[in-house]
């Protein structure tokens, strides 16, 4: 259970990383050099923007619903785990773009807490999905 915690906690520290300007650069760093293998940069800048704001928010997707997933793992079983789980991820995307306000290179939007809000969703309803049908198949066994 405290390793749980503890992952949870380096998870939170990790999505809060994400919104520094560091880890900024860093992931424009590496989408434009993956970008660039997969398209002509120089002559094709729509595209490469439009796959630009495509992988910022499926990072956002991915950052939340490994939350939402994790939360899940962690929190007992309560009658409004569901209600639980969603609240700390609004209140850690809200923290996120909070975070930004400090970087002036950042744009905080309610728009990527919405995305978040989403992501945590997701991660919290795959887990879920995933220990009904663990139960099903040790129930069948």
């Amino acid at each position: 259970m405290i390793r749980s915690r503890v992952t949870i906690a380096v998870w939170v520290i990790v999505i809060l990383f994400s919104s520094t300007s560091l880890a900024g650069r860093l992931s424009d760093h590496a989408f434009t050099s993956v970008a660039t293998v997969f398209t002509d940069v120089q002559h094709n800048h729509s595209a490469v923007s439009d796959l630009y704001v495509i992988a910022e928010k499926s990072f956002h997707l991915l950052l939340f619903s490994t939350l939402g997933f994790l939360l899940w793992k962690v929190i007992p079983k309560l009658s409004r785990k569901v209600t639980l789980i969603l609240f700390v991820g609004l209140v850690i995307g809200l923290l996120s773009e909070a975070v930004q306000l400090f970087f002036p290179d950042r744009d905080p939007t309610f728009r990527d807490v919405f995305i978040d809000l989403v992501g945590t969703a997701i991660g919290c309803l795959s887990a879920r999905a995933i220990g009904r049908r663990q139960q099903r198949q040790a129930s069948d066994a």
